[in-house]
């Protein structure tokens, strides 16, 4: 029951309502089913791995696990009550593993779905193992930690074993000031939703961070939400609903395909892509799941959901 075709999920905290959509090769969104108030969790943090969906609230520290399957319908894996899990601020995926951190702590842990979409932690971080990040991404093979606060990164990889291998540190002031960090398993978009500057990079096989294009403020739309699908990223925003899709070239050349006016959209907290950055290989719930330290990214030179109201809106880049 696994999923071919990259899926997005929609899903409001506040209604508990849902939606799921997916893009088509024009990059034209397509609602696929919706999910009405009341029908998922209470969830602060939705994270896929390429295959299972991992929800979870850091205030009742409850999860879930989920599968989509080719239809975009969602189906419930496994429930983990109140307390099972750890207190997390972040939660990523690299395509294989999960990483957990706590900015307040700095602690960290790194975990595994199985087939059977059960959670398995691999290794733990005691706190003050980390930095201070207040962004994670991965682009499926690596891991890159900024710091909007003084803008110092890192990059890291995650072994087969779970165990987090720091790559390069970036000193403060190596990055630009940026509210969102993206990848579609290929490049990394920063975008500013202060200035709506942004900046395409890469990284390479040495987990080294390249720039490939700096875009001037007031270059995108302002967007709450930017997720990628492993093809087109989509842009969104929980306040005017509006959007918009755009194409990430060879060179790191950001192009629009479609934009969406304002009112497109439902209202969404969490816009999540189900899409494989990599192939995942099966794993061994979380207990108190984790608590991890790698380190630093610089400044490029330069369940149960709520869908979108007829048809998304998006808005990406101006011009």
């Amino acid at each position: 029951m696994s999923n071919t075709h990259p899926m997005i999920l929609f899903y409001d905290k506040e209604t508990r309502a849902g939606a799921t959509a997916m893009l088509d090769k024009g990059a034209m969104p397509r609602e696929q089913h919706e999910f009405d108030p009341g029908t998922f969790g209470d969830w602060t943090h939705i994270v896929s791995d390429g295959r299972f969906l991992l929800f979870y609230s850091n205030e009742s520290l409850a999860g879930a696990t989920a599968l989509l399957d080719d239809g975009a319908m969602l189906h419930e894996q496994h429930e983990f009550e109140p307390k099972t899990f750890g207190q997390w601020t972040h939660i990523v995926s690299d395509g294989r593993f999960f990483l957990f951190y706590d900015k307040n702590t700095r602690a960290g842990a790194t975990a595994l779905i199985d087939d059977g979409g059960m959670l398995h932690e691999q290794h733990e971080f005691d706190a003050g193992s980390f930095g201070d990040w207040t962004h994670i991404v991965s682009d499926g093979r690596f891991l890159l930690f900024y710091s909007k606060d003084n803008r110092a990164g890192a990059t890291a990889l995650i072994d087969d074993g779970g165990m987090l291998h720091e790559q390069h540190e970036f000193d403060p002031d190596s990055f630009g000031d940026w509210t969102h960090i993206v990848s579609d398993g290929r490049f990394l978009l920063f975008y500013s939703k202060d200035n709506r500057a942004g900046a395409t990079a890469l990284i390479d096989d040495g987990g080294m961070l390249h720039e490939q294009h700096e875009f001037d403020p007031d270059s995108f739309g302002d967007w709450t939400h930017i997720v990628s699908d492993g093809r087109f990223l989509l842009f969104n925003s929980n306040e005017s609903l509006a959007g918009a899709t755009a194409l990430l070239e060879g060179g790191g050349m950001l192009h629009e395909q479609h934009e969406f006016d304002p009112g497109s959209f439902g209202r969404w907290t969490n816009i999540v892509s189900d899409f494989a950055r990599r192939s995942v290989t099966p794993a061994p719930v979380p207990h108190e799941t984790p608590q991890a330290q790698p380190t630093p990214a610089p400044q490029p030179s330069r369940p149960h959901s709520q869908p979108f109201d007829d048809g998304p809106d998006l808005h990406p880049i101006d011009g």
